[in-house]
């Protein structure tokens, strides 16, 4: 029940971000995935948020998500040619 609520609240914000960036008419892409389709409540999942298509775009905010805590943190930036 619990993966399932992360799992909605995911597509909701990849959906939202979609709109969102589409609306400024920029190709941006914006990818969510995580690493695991089936924990229990002692595991722990990778998240991953990718953005492709622009090189001043800020952080994405993530929605607050009940019961799921981030351990760690961080961003990466790669350019390719």
């Amino acid at each position: 029940m619990i993966f399932f609520k992360k799992k909605s609240m995911l597509l909701v914000f990849v959906f939202w971000s979609a709109l969102t960036l589409n609306a400024f008419g920029k190709k941006i892409q914006v990818l969510a995935t995580v690493d695991r389709t089936q924990i229990t409540l002692e595991d722990s999942i990778q998240l991953s948020v990718t953005i492709k298509g622009t090189q001043n775009t800020p952080p994405p905010e993530l929605p607050s998500l009940p019961n799921f805590r981030i351990t760690s943190g961080g961003t990466s930036s790669s350019t390719q040619i």
